[in-house]
């Protein structure tokens, strides 16, 4: 599974992720890449990868090092979709026609077609490795799993703290 290197909007590294972002600035790190002896030194322009016997005190610093990682239970959401229409070929539309069909074939008894108990099959099983995914990094020590109910609230903190923006309009006066 890839890496991605995850950079605030300023160029600041914030940590890694296993799930390509969709929005943002990221970069794609090496199928070598072990985020327990590699760490990001750096900003999105200038840094880079580097092993941890290797770090100076200054690199150390600015690898953060000792932060949690950012996983976003939005984003695992956004991969079981991906892994739903695109690994096992099932886009939407399809997916929508399989039960459709089994509806409308089985209206009198509701006797499921095969289509879609494999249909469903596939869902569950993407449905509950999602699900043991985010456990799992909800006891990993270097993550820190942000649930969708508080995402808003973390990006509102992050900015505040980070960025310094505040969402309350700037009131500009004409110059005189």
């Amino acid at each position: 599974m890839k890496n991605y290197a995850l950079f605030s909007v300023n160029g600041r590294f914030i940590g890694f992720t296993n799930f390509k972002p969709t929005t943002g600035l990221y970069k794609e790190m090496p199928d070598n890449f072990d985020p327990v002896l590699n760490v990001y030194v750096g900003d999105y322009a200038t840094g880079g990868l580097k092993h941890v016997e290797t770090l100076q005190p200054k690199d150390y610093r600015e690898a953060n090092v000792d932060k949690k990682w950012k996983v976003f239970e939005t984003e695992m959401n956004a991969e079981a979709g991906r892994l739903i229409t695109q690994e096992h070929g099932l886009p939407v539309h399809k997916q929508l026609n399989i039960i459709m069909e089994a509806l409308y074939n089985n209206r009198e008894k509701l006797d499921l077609s095969p289509e879609f108990i494999d249909l469903y099959n596939k869902v569950q099983d993407v449905r509950v490795n999602i699900s043991a995914s985010l456990d799992s990094y909800t006891e990993a020590p270097k993550a820190d799993v942000i649930r969708k109910e508080e995402e808003k609230s973390f990006f509102e903190a992050y900015n505040q703290l980070h960025l310094n923006i505040n969402e309350e309009p700037v009131n500009i006066q004409p110059i005189e």
